[in-house]
């Protein structure tokens, strides 16, 4: 039999449970995990007619095996703890010749290498339930963009802050630059529009490394292009101006920016700050030791290039900077709707009423 030892959260029991499935088929062995582990999967995400390893308390209870594994699990006397592939196969050259025999793989198993080629196949063994998965689905596809491909990206942190250099000599956490560098390479490599799902256990750092709050590198193309607009107008005008900048550079891969007194009438008039993902003017200025160009570029015509229209904006776009930085700006009462309305749904999101404001509108009657 093969069972594991598991510890951890929904990641490491995942990754626990497949590792022992998968082992298990590929070698002809009898896998089994505890009950708790079981349950574990089904109360946090899975759906129970998907487990297909027996628990150690229904085998011992069928078989008539008198508690024996679940001692042979918890007692590294009664079983060979599997630590890496090599013990494995080791242990497989020499099978019991009487009796029942059990392997246990340590704490956080990642049988990677076994499991990687079963990838499909085993996408069919834990299957999420089915209200989460309508709420995934709902969620990633208010784009109405069908031609989407999705890239998940993980980024953990927290405990691994302190477990990588034990894990590996002198091991570090990927740092923003890592992440950064990983998806311009996919953004130039495949030919199709990518949407980058950031999953993470520390949010607070990955909003902050968000590319577009990160200093932009000289002649790197449209990475080195920094798009504002010249704001005027009443509430209506502003919104638009903002969603415009913002839509515009997540679609062509740009750096927006708006002057800090753009964000604040809008945080001022309706919308909660916790929202607002585009940086300000002052604040990238500061943080990347500007001396105010972008301030300077946004405000005169001379240091921009600035657009009436979306076929001005493609034509800048055929020729990005090949060194240094340019300021490209939207004039006033910019209203970019072709390029919008695709993405309401998912605009919905960017600017969120203030609660104060929510309650206002609820309570007035129609």
């Amino acid at each position: 039999m093969i069972s594991a030892l598991v510890k951890g959260r929904l990641g490491n029991v995942v990754w626990s449970y497949l590792s022992v499935l998968v082992t298990a088929k590929i070698f002809n062995l009898r896998p089994v995990l505890h009950n708790t582990t079981v349950e574990f999967l089904v109360k946090n995400a899975f759906e129970i007619e998907s487990i297909r390893i027996p628990t150690l308390e229904w085998l011992d209870r069928k078989c008539n095996m008198s508690g024996w594994p679940q001692r042979a699990v918890s007692k590294a006397t009664m079983s060979k703890t599997l630590r890496s592939r090599d013990d494995l196969f080791q242990a497989l050259e020499k099978p019991p010749k009487s009796g029942l025999g059990m392997l246990r793989y340590k704490n956080y198993v990642t049988a990677t290498e076994f499991l990687v080629p079963h990838f499909y196949e085993l996408k069919n063994e834990l299957v999420l339930q089915k209200d989460k998965m309508i709420a995934a689905q709902e969620e990633l596809h208010k784009t109405n963009k069908p031609e989407f491909e999705f890239v998940s990206v993980h980024v953990r942190r927290t405990d691994y802050m302190h477990h990588m250099n034990k894990v590996h000599r002198n091991g570090k956490v990927a740092t923003p630059k890592f992440f950064h560098a990983a998806m311009d390479w996919l953004i130039k490599e495949l030919n199709t529009t990518l949407m980058f799902i950031v999953i993470s256990d520390d949010r607070n750092w990955t909003q902050e490394n968000n590319p577009w709050w990160t200093c932009p590198e000289r002649g790197k193309g449209r990475q080195s292009v920094v798009l504002g607009a010249i704001v005027a107008g009443r509430l209506g005008n502003v919104v638009w101006s903002y969603l415009s900048v913002l839509l515009t550079a997540q679609i062509y891969g740009l750096r927006p920016v708006l002057h800090n007194s753009t964000i604040g009438f809008l945080v001022r008039d309706a919308f909660n700050i916790d929202h607002i993902r585009m940086p300000t003017l002052e604040w990238l200025d500061q943080k990347c030791n500007m001396s105010g160009w972008l301030d300077r570029a946004v405000r005169n015509g001379s240091l921009c290039k600035t657009f009436y229209s979306r076929r001005e904006l493609h034509q800048a776009l055929e020729k990005p900077p090949e060194k240094g930085l340019e300021m490209y700006r939207y004039s006033y009462f910019v209203t970019t709707t072709e390029m919008l309305v695709p993405y309401f749904y998912e605009m919905k999101k960017e600017l969120v009423l203030a609660k104060g404001q929510n309650v206002a509108c609820s309570e007035t009657p129609l």
